[in-house]
């Protein structure tokens, strides 16, 4: 697993997998962190990065994987939809699936972690 900022990945892996999540208005806060803290529960094999970018809907939480399988365990993780085959939403993509990151999402993913989180519940 070797996380890169959004700008190395995309330098040197600008066409990999794609997950995005949109991000709901009263989304929780911090729903990078909490993308991150699910990533590090998954355990990418590969390179990835995550940032958060302002798209004409709102915010959301791109996710991009150097290896398909990263990005089909994010997106089964959580139910993601889209594309496989880099067709619709964000062209050039190898891969894209996307989802909605609400409130109700947010707290399944923080119970997820929380359940099999160490005894240090710190974030």
């Amino acid at each position: 697993m070797s996380k890169l900022s959004w700008v190395e990945m995309m330098q040197a892996h600008p066409a990999c997998h794609l997950v995005v999540g949109t991000v709901d208005a009263k989304m929780v806060l911090r729903p990078v962190r909490l993308i991150e803290r699910l990533l590090e529960r998954l355990k990418p094999r590969g390179r990835y990065a995550v940032t958060i970018l302002r798209e004409p809907a709102g915010l959301a939480v791109h996710c991009a994987f150097l290896e398909k399988t990263d990005a089909d365990r994010l997106a089964s993780a959580i139910q993601a939809d889209g594309q496989a085959d880099g067709t619709s939403r964000y062209p050039g993509w190898a891969s894209q699936r996307w989802f909605r990151l609400n409130a109700a999402m947010a707290a399944a993913i923080a119970a997820a972690l929380d359940d099999r989180s160490e005894p240090s519940n710190a974030d």
